[in-house]
């Protein structure tokens, strides 16, 4: 499936491994937008959630939205996702209009793989 990639995040670049949630919404609205109402209304949100440690924006090609956000921890993710229920549900919020549907949500633990990173050896070769 192709995409883009939009708004990106990144409070902590050092981590190997954490919790992930993805979130997938389908919306009439660009992907302009909803990147423009999540960095308007959650940024400072995201910035400044404890054990927050990435946070992606991408476009299906389908044209469903998708948020990926690595935590520390799996309470983290899950406060993650309780807080953006909660500025979606902010009556007047940009949010709600461009993210209207709730969305299927994924989570589990997650490792990061750096592409053209060196893999490690064993000793013996």
């Amino acid at each position: 499936m192709r995409g883009e990639t939009g708004l990106s995040i990144v409070v902590n670049p050092n981590y190997e491994k954490g919790f992930g949630v993805v979130r997938i919404y389908q919306t009439d609205s660009t992907f302009d937008e909803v990147n423009a109402a999540i960095e308007r209304e959650g940024a400072e949100t995201i910035r400044t959630l404890p054990g927050m440690l990435r946070y992606t924006t991408v476009r299906f090609g389908d044209g469903r939205i998708a948020t990926f956000n690595a935590c520390e921890t799996e309470q983290a993710a899950r406060s993650m996702t309780d807080k953006a229920r909660e500025l979606r549900n902010r009556p007047g919020s940009q949010l709600n209009k461009v993210l209207a549907r709730d969305p299927e949500v994924i989570m589990g633990e997650i490792a990061l793989a750096v592409v053209g990173s060196p893999v490690p050896q064993a000793a013996d070769g």
